[in-house]
């Protein structure tokens, strides 16, 4: 019996197209196009398994059901990790179903979060969620009060961001505003936590923090990014737990403020999935309506539509003095050249 493990190359269309019917006919999964390797076990010249990866996130994983039980994954995933570890990662992420846990456990994997979800997180490495909370633990600001969370992508940081953590601040005596780290945004992280910094300095009992890995990140919750809406609602709900589980609880907060979403699916189902999993954790979910100007709501993906057709005076009119000081910036120019020769959502 020919049995081997290989590195497709997933330029040569032939060896991706292979990768790519075996996902789909077997499974029905998509082929992420940010995948960076495959490695597949191969039985008598045809794919039994597959694993990928991307960045430090494990995916697309998958088996022949005729073969489960047979051992045969943790060769593949060993391999994967090998890949993965050769080029720096030393902290990997797999999001999977509660089925798999124990096959990853077997490899050094820990389970992040996945008890009331259809899926789970599991990381590996020295450095993990117990680390992660003990740094959050330093940045608290009140061991019995009234805090609060937020978190933003903010790009760029508009007046109806800033609306949103004013009503926060008002009601509450500590304010976490967490800014999306992940580079899938036109603005930059350092440039959209910069800008939001600026935006709420007035405000003593704000306190603004990276996102980290584990808010919507691309392991937590990569169909933010991707729109792939059959993963979505649990997705959703696993990054929702991730918060109230390990976020919250460090950080005394007990209540999470979210603008109302009219029209985006992907913030909309994120808001119910986070109303269903804080309330088993008595965490209280706030929902205000959005702030608006003229009859139209203010958001980041009109004012990046506004820098792209060049109608400064509408971008202008909806972003804080400070974010406006930056986008006029010679240090934002890069910026916004590249949303100007760009049609993304993001």
């Amino acid at each position: 019996m020919d049995e081997k493990v290989r590195i497709v190359d997933i330029q040569n269309d032939i060896e991706r197209n292979r990768v790519v019917s075996f996902l789909y006919e077997s499974f029905g999964l998509g082929f992420d196009e940010d995948t960076e390797k495959t490695l597949v076990l191969e039985r008598n010249g045809s794919i039994i398994a597959t694993a990928s990866f991307s960045g430090n996130v494990l995916k697309q994983i998958a088996i022949d059901e005729r073969f489960r039980g047979e051992g045969l994954m943790a060769p593949l995933l060993g391999a994967a990790m090998h890949e993965m570890i050769s080029m720096g990662h030393s902290h990997v992420f797999v999001f999977t179903k509660p089925a798999n846990i124990e096959t990853f456990r077997g490899l050094g994997f820990r389970k992040v979060a996945g008890s009331f979800t259809e899926a789970a997180l599991l990381e590996w490495g020295s450095y993990g969620i117990d680390s992660y909370k003990e740094e959050l633990a330093g940045f608290r600001r009140n061991e019995n009060g009234r805090a609060s969370a937020i978190v933003v992508n903010c790009n760029p940081f508009t007046k109806g961001h800033r609306y949103l953590i004013e009503c926060a601040s008002s009601e509450s005596e500590s304010v976490y505003v967490f800014v999306v780290e992940t580079e899938k945004s036109l603005f930059k992280f350092s440039e959209r936590i910069e800008m939001v910094r600026e935006g709420v300095g007035d405000l003593g009992n704000v306190v603004v923090l990276p996102g980290g890995n584990y808010i919507i990140s691309s392991a937590a919750f990569p169909s933010y990014f991707t729109h792939l809406n059959d993963l979505l609602r649990v997705q959703a709900e696993l990054d929702a737990e991730i918060f109230a589980e390990h976020i919250a609880s460090t950080l005394g907060i007990e209540r999470r403020w979210v603008g109302r979403e009219p029209y985006c699916k992907v913030t909309g189902t994120y808001n119910d999935a986070l109303e269903k999993i804080l309330d088993l954790y008595d965490i209280r979910l706030s929902v205000i309506d959005r702030l608006e100007k003229e009859g139209r709501i203010i958001s980041a993906s009109t004012v990046r539509e506004a820098l792209r057709t060049g109608d400064m005076e509408t971008a202008r009119s909806m972003v804080p003095q400070t974010t406006w000081d930056y986008i006029s910036s010679d240090r934002a120019k890069p910026t916004i050249e590249k949303i100007r020769q760009t049609l993304s959502r993001h």
